[in-house]
């Protein structure tokens, strides 16, 4: 008995040892560029960062994560500060079955997930304005593509050979005008935006206080605004009064009053500056066509759309 005792202690230390020597498995990581990183953790890949992401590799082969992305990558997780995905960063991602797009992501690059054959359905977050050339080409068994109703292009070869593919939209969209252009099933169930959206020049503003609607008028926070039309703005506390300045004209409007001055003329507004979140809210039709830009609203996708 003492010796099968001693066998198995014996035996017991050795797994003991041997279990304390195998290596952890480690994550690939890295970086492409100064605001872009990567992680690969089994087969999810995380990509975090902020601004564009701009690769400058010449083949994709050397793209850090593309050897092990290839072969395994299943989920692909992207950070909230991600504007844009670059060419072909995800290509021949032949495993890739689900994506997570950050509400910070604008532009779908040129073959960005061509050839992820493995792809099912792909719901893009409200802020994408463009997919370009190639971007899901050859994601065969791609059968659900939800597009935001702020998306205002789409090259004609962004779904090439995606053969049972339905887009899923706002009805009234461009997404819609686009599927019908192509001959491609279009799905008007897509909800709208839960915020309202702003657009200057086809660029979606982003804000620390959603926008509100006031007396059916959408309120904006006024340095956003005035900085997205190029204007300077002053804060004068003392008076509750903001001063914005764009070439030669100079407006100013006081907190909780249906005015604003504009190179000394006075001109009524129907919903007066207030703060809400700690916040200066203004009417963003009559601040925008004050500086001389024309605004619409587009009821079906709750967007104001400003023009300069």
């Amino acid at each position: 008995m003492k010796k099968i005792l001693s066998a198995l202690l014996s035996i017991c230390v050795i797994l003991t040892m041997s279990a304390a020597v195998i290596p952890a498995v480690s994550a690939e990581t890295g970086s492409v560029s100064e605001n872009i990183s990567w992680s690969i953790e089994g087969s999810t890949m995380y990509v975090n960062g902020n601004g564009d992401m701009k690769l400058t590799y010449e083949y994709l082969p050397d793209i850090p994560w593309y050897a092990e992305g290839t072969k395994n990558v299943e989920t692909l997780i992207i950070g909230e500060g991600v504007t844009s995905i670059d060419e072909g960063a995800f290509n021949a991602f032949r495993k890739l079955k689900n994506v997570q797009f950050p509400e910070s992501m604008s532009v779908i690059g040129p073959s960005a997930f061509l050839s992820c054959e493995a792809l099912e359905e792909v719901i893009l977050n409200d802020r994408v304005t463009r997919i370009e050339s190639g971007a899901f080409a050859g994601c065969e068994a791609l059968k659900v593509l939800s597009v935001p109703g702020n998306t205002y292009y789409i090259s004609g070869d962004a779904f090439y050979n995606c053969f049972d593919l339905t887009i899923r939209g706002i009805s009234g969209s461009y997404a819609e005008e686009f599927a019908k252009e192509m001959n491609i099933p279009f799905d008007g169930s897509r909800p709208l935006p839960a915020d309202i959206m702003v657009t200057v020049n086809k660029k979606i503003l982003t804000f620390d206080q959603p926008p509100v609607i006031v007396n059916d008028r959408t309120l904006v926070p006024l340095r956003a605004i005035f900085e997205a039309l190029g204007a300077t703005v002053e804060w004068a506390p003392e008076t509750r009064t903001v001063t914005a300045k764009r070439g030669e004209d100079t407006l100013s409007l006081v907190i909780d009053t249906n005015v604003i001055n504009k190179n000394g003329t006075n001109i009524e507004i129907d919903v007066p500056a207030q703060i809400i979140g700690d916040r200066t809210m203004v009417p963003v039709r009559a601040i925008s066509e004050t500086l001389g830009a024309s605004v619409d609203w587009n009821a079906g996708t709750r967007t104001v759309i400003i023009d300069d």
